[in-house]
């Protein structure tokens, strides 16, 4: 509640309420931040993102004392939740078993709610002739950002801008000085290490671009540690970065001169 605002009962209720008019029985659900809305669980089985292999069925018929969604995922990696998971009435399967229990919808005739811009093309073809086109109801109400969340991106931003400032503050002093040996690379690292400083930091939300000069014009460059080039005060440093935390996630980029040169009227 402290970071989500709502609790994933709300969260249920509110879809619910959405698609209880709805010609099927169950919403298959494919896309993993959609999955962790609902759910208000995260996980770090991909770099830079907050998420979770799984997929999920939510059941809009169904009233609040029932288990309104199934949670098909690796149950090793969701042992440690067990009770918040059964408060919620969160029923867990296993991952794979996703398709045994598309197989036997289409087998009984039980209609599934499917985004068809989302779902991959083997679970819609376990599902026959009862895949029913919806929309991404959570996708769409998830973007409805609450007054928590709302807040929490607020806070984040205002951490994550001052590792960024502090940052530019460090290389404003040291690209003054003839020896400074910083790189594109190192200079990603230093970064890195201002950021873990901010509160319910969690790592980076995605590989830093850090650029100077002609590689500021490479889209999405990524330094490499033997081939970064020296930063200096006469170029023009571009840096495209952003950190996971708690209370959201940030994505800054700064386009900058230092001190030392004047730039060119280009």
């Amino acid at each position: 509640m402290q970071f989500a605002g709502k609790t994933s009962t709300e969260k249920q209720a509110q879809i619910a309420d959405k698609l209880k008019d709805k010609d099927f029985e169950a919403l298959l659900v494919t896309t993993l931040d959609d999955i962790c809305w609902i759910t208000n669980l995260r996980g770090t089985d991909i770099e830079y993102n907050p998420v979770f292999f799984a997929f999920a069925l939510f059941y809009p018929k169904r009233s609040q004392d029932e288990s309104r969604l199934t949670l098909y995922i690796n149950e090793s990696k969701v042992a440690g939740v067990s009770d918040y998971l059964s408060s919620h009435k969160i029923n867990v399967r296993p991952y794979e078993s996703i398709a045994d229990d598309l197989t036997s919808f289409a087998n009984s005739g039980i209609k599934v709610g499917v985004h068809m811009d989302t779902c991959n093309a083997e679970l819609h073809r376990l599902l026959k002739d009862v895949a029913v086109k919806a929309d991404n109801t959570i996708k769409d109400t998830k973007a409805a950002k609450n007054p928590i969340e709302q807040a929490g991106m607020i806070a984040c931003h205002i951490r994550d801008c001052a590792a960024v400032v502090k940052y530019f503050a460090f290389l404003e002093e040291e690209l003054r000085k003839p020896d400074h040996n910083l790189d594109e690379f190192s200079g990603a690292r230093i970064l890195d290490e201002l950021r873990t400083h901010g509160q319910y930091h969690q790592g980076p939300s995605f590989e830093t671009i850090s650029s100077i000069g002609p590689n500021g014009a490479v889209i999405h460059y990524s330094p490499e540690k033997d081939t970064a080039l020296k930063l200096n005060n006469t170029e023009v440093y571009l840096l495209d970065s952003g950190g996971q935390y708690l209370d959201g996630t940030t994505d800054i980029t700064r386009t900058t001169h230092f001190c030392g040169s004047e730039p060119t009227p280009f």
